[in-house]
């Protein structure tokens, strides 16, 4: 068997090919929250702070269970006093019922806004214009509504922008190390497990939500046992899904695919490993080696 090859930080890891600027029109659903408890009504549930974001502002966020557990992960932007959740579709009716769940007697309302708006990503060859993405000062997102979207498309391609279809948002966010929890893997990761709270998904200054005690303890009083690989498979006929374990040499599990995204010339995953398997060989359930594996995140992080 071959021996996986586990690189560091320092070691060139994929990059998105493309030649920018290129767009990417968003398969997605957006939820809005809105009423005049929105703001507080979502502080006192999110893993980040909902109070730091300004008109036009997005950041990356989450929702735990009781156990500290991901329930869901999204861009939440701010809309004035209105807060979209851009989900993955097969967690927008889910997580829109468990919002409601809190509503009590709060002011808000719970919607899928889909119809209204649509969403489109950006990529640019220098610094971006429209919602800027947290974690990349060349990318960003225009929300438009419905009846101007075709109008907004045309206008990108008659800017020269390349059209690079609706999967390649997906692809973008994996080869950043975004992780995105979608049905299949719900309640499965802590944000720590994900790397989560090192690319900005957890405020530890804000005050209680679901699971904030045990996301807490673990950053203040521990370490956490696993952490969140890029990875790359030179086999594109392999059979993946999130959620899918990964083990060694002995089928013991080392840990569970995040996302994955076809490529040219493998499938790229993120892997959520035990740290404890650094400098193993790693494969897929079904025994394909995971040739290469990168780090994400810096030593002192880990």
């Amino acid at each position: 068997m071959n021996n996986s090859q586990w690189h560091s930080l320092s070691t060139a890891r994929p990059e998105a090919t493309l030649t920018t600027p290129y767009f990417s029109v968003l398969d997605t659903t957006l939820v809005k929250v809105s009423g005049s408890d929105a703001a507080q009504f979502l502080q006192n549930l999110l893993t980040n702070d909902v109070m730091q974001l300004t008109n036009g502002q997005c950041q990356l966020n989450g929702f735990c269970n009781p156990k500290g557990r991901l329930l869901a992960s999204f861009l939440l932007i701010r809309q004035r006093d209105e807060y979209l959740l851009l989900l993955p579709d097969d967690q927008a009716s889910f997580v829109m019922q468990r919002l409601s769940m809190f509503k009590l007697r709060s002011k808000v309302t719970v919607e899928d806004c889909s119809q209204d708006y649509r969403a489109i990503y950006l990529q640019a060859d220098s610094t971006a214009t429209g919602i800027r993405l947290p974690w990349h000062n060349t990318s960003s997102l225009i929300l438009s509504e419905a009846a101007q979207h075709a109008a907004q498309i045309n206008a990108l391609e008659d800017d020269n922008w390349f059209n690079a279809g609706t999967e390649q948002f997906s692809q973008d966010l994996l080869i950043q190390g975004i992780p995105v929890v979608n049905a299949s893997t719900r309640e499965q990761f802590t944000p720590q497990q994900i790397n989560f709270e090192v690319m900005g998904g957890v405020s530890f200054k804000k005050g209680c939500y679901p699971g904030q005690e045990v996301v807490a303890r673990l950053h203040y009083l521990g370490k956490p046992s696993r952490r969140m690989f890029l990875c790359k498979l030179h086999n594109t006929s392999e059979n993946l899904n999130a959620g899918d374990e990964v083990v060694d040499a002995n089928q013991e599990v080392l840990g569970h695919i995040v996302n994955y995204a076809e490529q040219a010339d493998g499938i790229a995953l993120l892997v959520s490993f035990k740290l404890s398997a650094l400098g193993q060989s790693v494969f897929t359930a079904d025994g394909t080696v995971i040739n290469d594996i990168w780090s994400l995140i810096a030593d002192d992080e880990a």
